[in-house]
């Protein structure tokens, strides 16, 4: 029970409203970080964040109505509802069901948004008041583009979001996402403005930025050097690893079958991939993370917010 004393004119101090920059990988394993005990794997700017912050380690999704998983995880983390409580299979998020970034634009946040939304276009345009270089839909397929150039919309108010309007981009999907977030950011400080960003806010209002990376979700096609990263022989397996599985649970050649070949003849490569596409997820995603401050990310090289130990590597 809370009691409220009346005739109480001192007002409670203002509450500081942190900023919020949400990076969401794409598909990535649980046993894909260094930090949290993969010996073989190099994820410096993952590891930092292990040890600067929290790690939940028996986090899961609780699943999904059909394949594409991450649409309904978006909307569990958009909105606090649990599986149960979407709207039918979680790809739509209706406006009754109102998201984190709309409650924080209430409260004087402002919202940008950038890389990959599996949901409706309209409650993206809901979520954010500004954003670039957003990818709807469930993945990079390569007759789209694939990671390399990936088929990407400016924002866009309406909530239209026209398929006229996307075009193909010239940089892999990480670099794309990584670098709209980074002019955001910039342009907050006083930097070169950009139609990415809000008019008329600065540093001293809060922010709330969801960067939505489309990797390490297939297709398998990291860049050089990271595909080269990791040989094969180097790359333990799972003790309940198969070649393929024990029975025919009728899908049993599906997309990544399609993709990389048959199970059974690249045993290993598909853990190689999963790997090179996650370290090349990690230096592209997170080094935004290399500037203290926004005052110091906007005066820093792009280059030189790249961890040291993958400058190095290059």
């Amino acid at each position: 029970m809370l009691l409220f004393a009346g005739g109480c004119t001192t007002r409670p101090p203002e509450v500081e409203r942190p900023n919020v920059l949400i990076l969401f990988t794409d598909d990535q394993r649980f046993d894909t970080i260094h930090a949290l005990g993969n010996e073989v794997i190099r994820t410096p700017n993952m590891d930092r964040l292990v040890a600067e912050g929290t790690a939940f380690t028996r986090a899961h999704i609780p699943g999904g109505m059909h394949g594409a998983l991450c649409a309904p995880s978006r909307a569990m983390l958009m909105t606090g509802r649990s599986l149960f409580e979407l709207h039918e299979t979680g790809d739509v998020i209706p406006a009754a069901h109102v998201m984190l970034p709309e409650y924080l634009a209430a409260a004087g946040y402002e919202t940008f948004g950038t890389g990959k939304w599996h949901n409706n276009r309209q409650a993206y345009a809901r979520a954010f008041a500004a954003g670039d270089n957003i990818f709807f839909g469930g993945m990079h397929w390569p007759a789209d583009g694939g990671h390399e150039h990936a088929l990407l919309n400016p924002f866009d108010s309406t909530g239209a979001f026209p398929k006229a309007d996307r075009a193909p981009a010239p940089q892999f999907s990480s670099v794309m996402f990584a670098d709209a977030a980074i002019q955001f950011l910039r342009s907050r400080n006083g930097g070169a403005a950009s139609e990415a960003s809000s008019a008329g806010r600065d540093n001293a209002t809060p922010f709330f930025a969801y960067v939505a990376f489309s990797s390490p979700h297939d297709p398998r096609t990291p860049p050089a050097p990271y595909d080269a990263w990791y040989p094969s022989e180097t790359v333990p397996l799972s003790v309940s690893f198969k070649p393929e599985h024990p029975f025919d649970n009728g899908e049993l050649r599906v997309r990544d079958e399609m993709l990389l070949g048959l199970v059974n003849t690249m045993p290993v490569g598909q853990v190689v991939h999963d790997f090179r596409r996650v370290v090349y997820a990690n230096p592209a995603a997170l080094r935004l993370l290399g500037a203290r401050s926004v005052a110091e990310l906007a005066s820093v090289p792009l280059l030189d917010l790249v961890d040291p130990a993958y400058r190095e590597a290059v």
